[in-house]
C-alpha cells in the first residue's frame, strides 16, 4: 500500500512540474508577441506621424 502512495506522490509531482513548465513557457511566449505588437504599433504610429509632417 506504501508503495502504490509513493508511486502515485512521485507521478503527480512530475506532472505538475511539467505543467508549471508549459504554463511558464506560454505565459513568456504570450509575453513576447505582446511586446512584439507594441513595439509594432509604436513604429507605425511613428511612420504616421512623419508621413503627417511630410517628411
Amino acid at each position: 500500500m506504501f508503495i502504490v502512495a509513493g508511486y502515485l506522490l512521485i507521478v503527480s509531482t512530475i506532472v505538475l512540474m511539467v505543467a508549471a513548465v508549459v504554463c511558464g513557457t506560454a505565459r513568456e511566449r504570450d509575453a513576447r508577441s505582446l511586446s512584439d505588437a507594441q513595439a509594432r504599433a509604436r513604429d507605425r504610429a511613428m511612420q504616421l506621424a512623419d508621413a503627417s509632417q511630410g517628411t
